[in-house]
Parts: C-alpha cells; structure tokens; sequence
C-alpha cells in the first residue's frame, strides 16, 4: 500500500483535508504524547496512533510524514516551550544579585508549572532523551536533539552573563548550574502522583511550588551550611 504524504494529495485520506485537518493533527499529537509516554517510542505504532485519534491509518503520514516525524514534533514542543519559558525571564542581563535571583525564580516556577502542565511529554523526554538508551537514539535526529537543548543552553547564557558581570564567581561554569536547576524540575513533575487535588506537600499546590524554587535557589546560590 502507498503511503499517504502531502505531495500525493490525489490520495489522501478524508479525514486529513478540509476544515477539520488541523483538528485531526491535534487528535494524532495528543494521542501520540499519551502513548509515547506510557509505553515509549519502540512500544508504539503508527495503528495505535490513528486507532486512539480516531483517524485513517494514513492520516500519520499525511500530518508528519513518518513516525519519526511525529515524535520530532512532539519533543520540539516540549524544547520550544522550555526555550519560550527562558527568553521570557531570562532574556535580560541581571544588573544586581537581586535582580539575578527574582529571575530565577520566575523562570523556575513558571517552567515548573509548564512542566506539571505537559507531564506526558516530560515522561517521554526523560524516558527517550535524558537516559539516551540504545534504543532511542535512533529515531532522535539531530535537529530534534538541538531544540530540547536550546531551552537549559539560555539559562546556561544567562548564567554566563551574570557570572560575566561579576554576579556570580568567576570559576562557575554555566552549563553545570543550568543541569543543577534543570534536573531536579524534571525529577519532581515526574515523581509527582499527578492527583486532581494538590496537596500541601504536593509540587501541584502553588504555595509548596513557590517554597520549593525557594528552596532550590538558595541552596544553590547560597549553600546549605550555616554560616560561621
């Protein structure tokens, strides 16, 4: 059977074209984040796909060509919003310490709250990316590889520019303190229950949210020890 793609468009199917076409690539996105996320990419085919988004069998390659191209753009969603999350609070060269921290802490909340938002792709990322297992790296192109990284490479930056203007010590190198703030938020949204109520102790619950980043923050510019 020929496979249906955007230049074939004598042959594609009905449900890929029309006014509900944006509407049935949401379906497949939506339906692929759940899947990769529960069973990974390996466990997934393109049947399953369509068969959860109610849609042809060819709608896949219709939308996004293959599904290598799926799940490309399922993990590019999750680097741009990371990346968008960045240039938002981060965007400015802090002038103080002050200033340095309270970005921080805008950018670590917000990227937490986006986070908790889009768990599904939070799993996938952790499952087919930050374990780099021999079995993801095939389907992971390059240029996939480069928008997840854009999001911690700007914190990265911002590290630098702050280290640059005296905020921070000179001998600090930026990508590591970017992984030190990263990792631990995608630990936490992937350790959370993910419960409709959001307890007190709960990563859901703003207030534990606010104290966390506190936390994390201060712990890191400042150290756990009391001073002597």
């Amino acid at each position: 059977m020929t496979e249906i793609t955007k230049s074939n468009a004598g042959e594609t199917p009905p449900d890929a074209i029309g006014p509900n076409s944006g509407d049935t690539a949401q379906k497949i996105l939506a339906a692929a984040r759940a899947l990769f996320a529960r069973h990974g990419y390996d466990g997934v085919s393109v049947r399953d796909i369509c068969s959860a988004a109610g849609c042809n069998a060819n709608a896949v390659h219709y939308h996004f060509e293959s599904k290598p191209g799926l799940f490309a753009t399922i993990l590019r969603q999750f680097g741009d919003e990371t990346l968008a999350s960045a240039r938002r609070a981060l965007a400015r060269t802090p002038r103080d310490a002050s200033e340095f921290r309270t970005r921080l802490q805008i950018f670590l909340e917000e990227t937490l709250t986006s986070f908790l938002a889009q768990r599904d792709l939070v799993m996938i990322v952790h499952t087919e990316f930050l374990k780099a297992s021999p079995r993801g790296e095939a389907h992971l192109q390059p240029e996939t590889l480069e928008s997840l990284s854009e999001g911690p490479r700007f914190l990265a930056y911002y590290f630098s520019r702050a280290r640059d203007a005296g905020i921070l010590k000179s001998e600090i190198d930026p990508d590591f303190v970017a992984q030190l703030l990263m990792k631990p938020a995608l630990m936490m949204v992937l350790n959370c229950p993910g419960t409709d109520e959001a307890h007190a102790d709960s990563i859901e619950n703003p207030e534990y949210r606010t104290r966390w980043c506190e936390q994390i923050l201060g712990i890191l510019l400042d150290g756990a020890l009391a001073k002597e």
